[in-house]
């Protein structure tokens, strides 16, 4: 039978599932660059910002076109999704933390372009908002 082997396939495919490198990495792109606004005062609904506003509505862009409509995909990519994100303001809590505790400490001007350069789409640009230092010097002081 064709035509059960074909659903069988299917369905083996559907439980195994993941992201690709290139998926994986646009998730983290859109992770980082969220996180960096300097509007943010919420890190732990990261992964819904990135999940509800950019990767639905950018799918297409980002190369997820192939997830969404199909609910176990949605759930593999839900869970990579939370992780990423995770991983994400883990290392952007580190990077907050090194700027000026240990041997790594840097004056605000320098960190707010060092974090553009590492969590900004495009990276700080030639005008970088005076938003971000300040944003950086409140989340500095929150230590």
């Amino acid at each position: 039978d064709i035509s059960a082997l074909t659903n069988d396939l299917h369905a083996r495919l559907e439980v195994t599932f993941t992201l690709n490198k290139e998926q994986a990495a646009n998730i983290r792109l859109v992770a980082q660059d969220l996180i960096y606004s300097s509007q943010r005062t919420s890190y732990l609904t990261l992964f819904l910002d990135v999940e509800v506003r950019l990767v639905r509505k950018d799918s297409k862009r980002l190369a997820i076109t192939n997830v969404y409509g199909n609910p176990s995909r949605e759930r593999v990519v839900s869970s990579s999704i939370k992780q990423i994100c995770s991983s994400v303001r883990n290392g952007w809590r580190a990077d907050i933390r090194d700027s000026c505790l240990g041997s790594k400490t840097t004056c605000l001007t320098q960190f707010t372009f060092e974090s553009a350069t590492k969590y900004k789409t495009g990276g700080p640009g030639k005008d970088l908002s005076a938003l971000y230092s300040v944003h950086n010097a409140l989340l500095v002081c929150d230590l």
